[in-house]
């Protein structure tokens, strides 16, 4: 706005300026035929038409500007707007993850209350805890045995190499 006011102001004083040289040369460079003062008249009056229309276009100008001005400001306002929602979407969603890990966090802390609880009863029945299941244990000795034939497998085919 302030850019828009200066080129206004420059524009309004070359524009005088120049009227001013005019009413200076003008008796010398062409007369009037009416004499001095009719064209001194018609000089005031020029003149006084010429500063109405450069104070118009002054106004239209400034009007120009503060136009401009208005909607910078409404751009302004708007794009504060859009970042108080994005704020308020960005704090809503860090709301939402919080309550999502306090969620999970409870969710382990009954997890873990319920295996001390289901440890406690297996003692408190007499029984080991940490013992390995009936299935456990068919596992492992379905792993063992499997090993024990690759590894019988393997020494039979090593003898039968070395024997020839």
């Amino acid at each position: 706005m302030q850019h828009a006011e200066f080129l206004a102001g420059m524009l309004a004083m070359a524009l005088v300026g120049g009227l001013a040289v005019l009413l200076i040369l003008r008796p010398w460079v062409r007369p009037m035929k009416r004499g001095w003062e009719t064209s001194h008249e018609v000089v005031t009056e020029n003149f006084r038409l010429q500063t109405a229309r450069v104070k118009r276009q002054t106004a239209e100008e400034q009007n120009r500007a503060a136009q401009t001005a208005i909607m910078a400001e409404q751009t302004r306002a708007q794009l504060i707007q859009a970042k108080a929602k994005n704020d308020q979407a960005e704090i809503e969603a860090t709301i939402e993850a919080e309550q999502t890990r306090l969620r999970l966090i409870e969710a382990k802390a009954e997890s873990d209350r319920a295996e001390i609880e289901r440890r406690a009863a297996l003692k408190r029945a007499g029984i080991n805890p940490d013992a390995l299941s009936p299935r456990q244990v068919k596992c492992r000795l379905l792993i063992v045995s499997m090993a024990t034939i690759g590894l019988f497998i393997i020494a039979i085919v090593i003898r039968i190499y070395f024997s020839k």
